[in-house]
């Protein structure tokens, strides 16, 4: 079938089913074909989206496409996002709090370190190369807030 023949048994002037076939195409990530004739599966998909369109089942002819081929997500309601920002500030405020434990932790054995004799101060080095590791670098905390 021609497009513009599944145009006209849909109701849609020339420049509409193009539009629409276009967004069918985008939203299912495949490419039109060289044949001036449409495959079954997209003329199945545009008419499913047409009636669920027709249906009101979809706002617009890009949502109905999204349904169909299955990438449809729903839109998050407000109240989920706010509680979502709020779990996320308790996370990074936690973190900052770590981290600051970690720096106290650090400081003091650094300061052990210095007041300690050279067998002790090897070992204590070695602490405080690993708790280096665990202790991300102002930089890299600047991204998570």
């Amino acid at each position: 079938m021609l497009a513009s023949e599944l145009g006209r048994e849909l109701g849609w002037d020339p420049s509409t089913m193009s539009k629409r076939l276009t967004i069918y195409l985008d939203e299912s990530g495949r490419s039109r074909n060289t044949s001036p004739y449409l495959d079954d599966l997209t003329i199945k998909h545009i008419r499913e989206a047409n009636d669920l369109k027709e249906a009101g089942e979809a706002k617009t002819f890009r949502v109905a496409v999204q349904k169909i081929v299955g990438s449809y997500t729903e839109p998050v309601p407000p109240e989920s996002v706010k509680q979502i920002e709020r779990r996320l500030d308790a996370i990074e405020q936690s973190q900052a709090g770590l981290h600051g434990k970690l720096n106290e932790m650090l400081t003091a054995v650094q300061q052990i370190s210095l007041d300690s004799g050279p067998e002790l101060s090897s070992r204590l080095t070695e602490l405080l190369t690993y708790l280096r590791q665990l202790t991300p670098s102002a930089q890299e905390t600047d991204g998570l807030s």
